[in-house]
C-alpha cells in the first residue's frame, strides 16, 4: 500500500534542518532545556540562538567539558565533545539530551516543563548527519563502509546504554525487523520517555497499538567479527561469518542530506494476514489456496504513516473494536469442518507439525479454535458448556466458527529517486520486515534481560545447573537467525539474508571494551526491536517458522501465519504452560487444574499474584478469576477453573483480558519471582531437585507482604531469621501429585476441585539464601534452606 501522505504543508516549502532544530530549541530553552545544557555544559552550549547560523556554530563548537555525573548524561558517550558530532549520534550531546529516555530532569534536579516531540528529535538527529553533507563517493569510499552501498530500512531507538550492543554509552540501535503490537485504543507517545505505553488510562480492558518507528539509511553489508551486534549471552555460533546490514548514513528529504543531491524519500509497505487462507489449506492441501477477504486480509491492518506524530515514517497498526472478531462473510458465519483426531489434547483443532533439527515447523496456525460450534440454521452452540468437551473435539465432524484477529506481517520499502542511478548504490533495496503482534503483557519486562540474567552469576549455582528455573529457557527473537518470510505474496525478502532480526549498532566491534555496570533500571516504555521479542519455537508469540519448499531441505524462514488462529487460541496454552514463554506470556499454570500437554512443564514458574489472576481484587489479567478454597462434606477443596474448558478466544471477543497489573511487572520483579519460586519449590524437595517438584506442587496463593507484616514479623521470631529485603513473598502451597487429582465440580464443566492436601505456608525472599516454612501441623514457624 502507498504511504499515508505526509501532513507537512508541501515540500517545496521545507525549512533547512537548522531551521527545524532551532524551532525545536527555541522552544524547549525557556522550558528548563537551556539551563540544563549550560549547566552540564559549564556554559558551554547555549541553545537560546539569535539566529540558526549562530545555532549551528554553537553546536558545532568543542565542549570544554561535559559533567557526565549529572542524571541522564552519565552513559553520554566518553568522546563526545560537542553539540553535534557528524555522523556520530552517540557522541552528540544535543541529540543525547533529546532523544535520551533518562534525561528528564533539569539543571537544579525537577522534573522538565515539556519534553521534545519524536519530530523534534528527528530533526536533530537528520542534523547529526546533515551538520556537514557527505558526498556520496566519501562515504563508499570511507572506513565505515568499504563496499557497495544499499538503501535500508531499519525499525530504530535510542537507547541507554545498558541496552545497546557493547554497553559502552547510550547509543541508536538498529534492527531490520520491527515489532508493532495490535490494539483497541489510539496509540500514545510519553514525551518523558521517548517512547509509547500499551495501556489505555480510561479503561483497564483496551490495548493501545504500538507503532514501530522506521527510517532509511545508507547502509553496507558488514561480517559479524567487524559488527557491533547485540548478544543475549555469549555471540551465536556462526555470527562472526554471517553478513550483518549495518547502517553507515541516514536519509532524509532535502539538500541537507547528501552532497549535491536533494533528496525525496517515497516510502511504501504491505501488510498480510493470512491465517484463515492457511487454516484451509490444513485443511485440503490439494485444494488450490483461498485468495482475497477474509483469507488473505491486505486492509485494515496497518497503515505506514508519514511526517506524523510518530516521524518521518512509522507502521501504526489500526485501531479495532475487538482484538479477535468472529469471521463473518456476507452476514453469515465462516466455519470449518473439525477433523477427527483421537490424540487432540488441547480440544482445539491442531495442524500438521513437522519438525527438522528439532525445530517444529509451522506451514499452518498451529492452533485453530474449534470450540464455537455452529449447528444448521446457524445456531451458534458454546462447547465449553458441555462436560466431555474433549471428546466432542476428538470426534470431529461439525462446523466450527472460524475467528479473525488483526496481526500480521509484512515490510515498508523506500525509493530514493535521486539515488537510482548513482554508481555507489545498489539497485536493489533492502526493505524492514514488520510484525504485528498481540499485545505484549510484560511491555516493562524484556527477553534480552531475562536471558542475559538467567546465564549469568546473579542466578544461584543451585539453579544454574540443569533447567532448575524454567520449563522453557526465555529467548529473545534478536537471537534467531532467519530471512524473513519467503511466501508472502510478492515478497521482497532475500533467502540468504538470515540476520533479519539482529539488533546492532553503528560502527564496528570493539573486542576490548568492558561494558560498566548497568547504570539505571530499565527505561518503562514498549520496545519494538526483536531483542524485547519472544524467539521462534513452538509456534511463538511474535512469529514462528515456515519453510519454502521440501520441509528436509526447503529454507526455513519466519512467518507469522503459524501462530494461533486467532492468536489467544494458542496465548492459553502459552501461559499455562509452565511460563512458556518467559516474559510475553503471564505464568497462569496455577488458575487452572493440571492441564493436559506436556506433564513436563506443570508447574509455577514465574508466579503472579494474587491480585493480577483475580483472587484478589477484580482484575485479572486473562478474565478468569483465580483458585479459592472451598468446603463440601467436610472436605476442603481447591476450586479452580478447568483448563479444557477455559476460552481465551471467547475472553478476549468480549474484551475480558487486561495488561493494567502485569504491565507493571519490571525484568528485575520478574526475577525476584522466579528466584522466590525456585527456593520454595528447592525446600519442598528437601534440598534436591526443583524440577519433580514444581511438578507436584500448587502455589495456591503468591502475594507480597510488607516488611511490618504482623505474621511475617512473628516468623522471623519464631524461626530465629530475619529478611534483610524488603522484597518479601508469602506463597501458599498444596500438593497436587504426578496424576490430575481433580474432580467435576457442581458448579458445572467449567471448574473443577482439587482436594487440598499437604499445604504449606512459606515466607521467601529472592535474595535470601533461607525460607520460612509452615506445615498445616506445624505449630510456629521455622527455617529451611532455600538453595
Amino acid at each position: 500500500m502507498p504511504a499515508t501522505p505526509r501532513t507537512a504543508s508541501d515540500r517545496s516549502l521545507r525549512m533547512g534542518i537548522i531551521d527545524e532544530v532551532k524551532a525545536a530549541c527555541d522552544r524547549l530553552a525557556p522550558l528548563g532545556w537551556r539551563d540544563l545544557l549550560l549547566g552540564v555544559t559549564k556554559g558551554g552550549l547555549d541553545i537560546a540562538q539569535a539566529t540558526p547560523a549562530a545555532l549551528k556554530n554553537a553546536l558545532g563548537r568543542q565542549l570544554a567539558s561535559i559533567d557526565r555525573t549529572m542524571p541522564g548524561f552519565e552513559d553520554f558517550h566518553g568522546d563526545g565533545a560537542h553539540g553535534i558530532a557528524q555522523g556520530q549520534p552517540a557522541r552528540s550531546l544535543l541529540y543525547h539530551a533529546f532523544a535520551s529516555p533518562r534525561v528528564v530532569r533539569g539543571h537544579e534536579g525537577g522534573l522538565l516543563k515539556d519534553f521534545p516531540t519524536l519530530p523534534e528529535i528527528e530533526a536533530v538527529e537528520n542534523l547529526v548527519f546533515g551538520f556537514t553533507p557527505p558526498t556520496l563517493a566519501s562515504l563508499a569510499a570511507g572506513g565505515a563502509a568499504k563496499g557497495q552501498l544499499a538503501i535500508t530500512v531499519f525499525a530504530i531507538e535510542y537507547r541507554p546504554a545498558a541496552d545497546t550492543p557493547d554497553g559502552i554509552s547510550a547509543d541508536l540501535v538498529f534492527s531490520r525487523t520491527g515489532i508493532a503490537r495490535v490494539g483497541t485504543a489510539r496509540p500514545k507517545y510519553l514525551p518523558d520517555v521517548r517512547g509509547c505505553w500499551p495501556e489505555d488510562e480510561d479503561n483497564a480492558h483496551a490495548f493501545r497499538v504500538v507503532p514501530v518507528r522506521l527510517s532509511a539509511w545508507l547502509a553496507v553489508r558488514t561480517k559479524g567479527d567487524k559488527a557491533r551486534v547485540m548478544n543475549a549471552g555469549a555471540p551465536l555460533k556462526g555470527d562472526a561469518g554471517r553478513s550483518f546490514w549495518m547502517p553507515v548514513h541516514k536519509l532524509f528529504d532535502g539538500p541537507d542530506c547528501l552532497q549535491g543531491l536533494d533528496l525525496t524519500l517515497e516510502p511504501s509497505g504491505r501488510f498480510f494476514n493470512m491465517k484463515l487462507q492457511r487454516v484451509r489449506m490444513s485443511l485440503n492441501p490439494a485444494a488450490p489456496p483461498e485468495q482475497g477477504e477474509p483469507y488473505v486480509v491486505e486492509r485494515d491492518l496497518a497503515d505506514v504513516v508519514e511526517g506524523g506524530e510518530f516521524g518521518r515514517m512509522a507502521v501504526v497498526p489500526t485501531v479495532h473494536e475487538g482484538l479477535v472478531r468472529p469471521a463473518i462473510v456476507d452476514g453469515k458465519p465462516l466455519t470449518y469442518t473439525v477433523p477427527a483426531n483421537p490424540e487432540e489434547r488441547f480440544a482445539t483443532y491442531s495442524t500438521p507439525i513437522p519438525t527438522r533439527s528439532k525445530r517444529e515447523i509451522h506451514r499452518f496456525p498451529a492452533y485453530v479454535h474449534a470450540r464455537t460450534m455452529v449447528a444448521k440454521g446457524g445456531q451458534i452452540i458454546d462447547l465449553n458448556e458441555e462436560d466431555d468437551l474433549d471428546a466432542t473435539v476428538r470426534k470431529g465432524g461439525y462446523e466450527a466458527l472460524l475467528y479473525r484477529d488483526f496481526t500480521g506481517e509484512g515490510w515498508v520499502d523506500v525509493d530514493v529517486a535521486a539515488l537510482a542511478k548513482e554508481p555507489q548504490v545498489a539497485r536493489k533495496t533492502r526493505p524492514a520486515y514488520i510484525l504485528l503482534s498481540a499485545p505484549d503483557f510484560f511491555p516493562s519486562c524484556g527477553q534480552r534481560e531475562l536471558t542475559r540474567w538467567a546465564a549469568s552469576q546473579s542466578v544461584p549455582a543451585s539453579f544454574r545447573n540443569g533447567n532448575q528455573l524454567w520449563g522453557v529457557r526465555p529467548t529473545a527473537l534478536s537471537q534467531s537467525r532467519l530471512p524473513a518470510n519467503l511466501q508472502l505474496p510478492d515478497s521482497p525478502f532475500d533467502a540468504a539474508e538470515d540476520t533479519m532480526t539482529a539488533v546492532v549498532a553503528m560502527g564496528s566491534a570493539t573486542k576490548d571494551a568492558t561494558p560498566p555496570a548497568p547504570q539505571s533500571l530499565d527505561v518503562v516504555r514498549a520496545s519494538t526491536l526483536p531483542d524485547d521479542g519472544a524467539g521462534e519455537f513452538a509456534p511463538g508469540w511474535d512469529v514462528s517458522v515456515d519453510v519454502k519448499g521440501d520441509p528436509e531441505t526447503g529454507i526455513l524462514h519466519f512467518a507469522a501465519y503459524g501462530l494461533g488462529s486467532p492468536f489467544p487460541e494458542d496465548a492459553k496454552l502459552c501461559a499455562a504452560l509452565s511460563t512458556f514463554w518467559p516474559a510475553v506470556a503471564p505464568d497462569v499454570y496455577r488458575t487452572f487444574s493440571p492441564h493436559t500437554g506436556n506433564d513436563d512443564l506443570w508447574g509455577t514458574v514465574a508466579p503472579l499474584t494474587d491480585e493480577e489472576i483475580g483472587q484478589a481484587g477484580t482484575t485479572p489479567w486473562d478474565g478468569i478469576p483465580g483458585p479459592r478454597v472451598v468446603r463440601m462434606d467436610d472436605q476442603d477443596f481447591v476450586e479452580m477453573a478447568s483448563f479444557l474448558h477455559a476460552d481465551y478466544v471467547r475472553n478476549t471477543v468480549e474484551n475480558r483480558f487486561s495488561g493494567r497489573l502485569t504491565a507493571r511487572i519490571t525484568a528485575e520483579e520478574y526475577q525476584r519471582r522466579v528466584l522466590c519460586a525456585a527456593r520454595v519449590h528447592w525446600a519442598l524437595s528437601g534440598g534436591f531437585d526443583v524440577v519433580p517438584t514444581r511438578r507436584s506442587w500448587l502455589i495456591l496463593s503468591f502475594r507480597r507482604v510488607s516488611p511490618g507484616d504482623p505474621e511475617l514479623i512473628a516468623a522471623q521470631n519464631d524461626a530465629s531469621h530475619v529478611f534483610k529485603s524488603d522484597t518479601i513473598y508469602r506463597a501458599e502451597m498444596c500438593f497436587v501429585g504426578r496424576l490430575d487429582p481433580t474432580r467435576p465440580s457442581p458448579k458445572g464443566p467449567r471448574f473443577r476441585l482439587l482436594p487440598l492436601r499437604r499445604q504449606n505456608s512459606f515466607f521467601v525472599a529472592p535474595n535470601d539464601a533461607f525460607v520460612l516454612r509452615r506445615r498445616a501441623s506445624d505449630p510456629t514457624w521455622g527455617r529451611a534452606k532455600g538453595e
